[in-house]
């Protein structure tokens, strides 16, 4: 996913475990009850030697809601987060204004 949301649950992660936000990725989850965003820590976990779930509770731990994101919740070896939807909203009405959510 490439948009400001996505890019801030990364950056939120990778800041959490010290690690480069390029290693993450941001998808949706399988069932929207679950969030907005999905981080997976399988690439965390290798690299720092860690179980997935227990940084997934790490960096839930020490979440605390920005500009663009909600909250954060813990699940297995993922993070899911709630974008904030008065962001969310901002973001697809300046995006469509700017021609931005047509199709090519």
């Amino acid at each position: 996913m490439s948009h400001p949301f996505a890019a801030a649950a990364k950056q939120m992660v990778a800041a959490s475990l010290g690690i480069d936000p390029g290693a993450l990725s941001a998808d949706a989850p399988p069932k929207p009850e679950m969030g907005d965003l999905a981080v997976g820590l399988f690439a965390a976990a290798k690299a720092l030697g860690q179980a997935p779930p227990q940084l997934a509770a790490k960096v839930v731990a020490g979440f605390a809601p920005t500009a663009e994101l909600a909250s954060a919740t813990a699940a297995g070896p993922f993070v899911n987060f709630r974008i904030r939807r008065d962001a969310g909203m901002a973001w697809v009405a300046r995006t469509a204004l700017a021609g931005g959510l047509v199709p090519q």
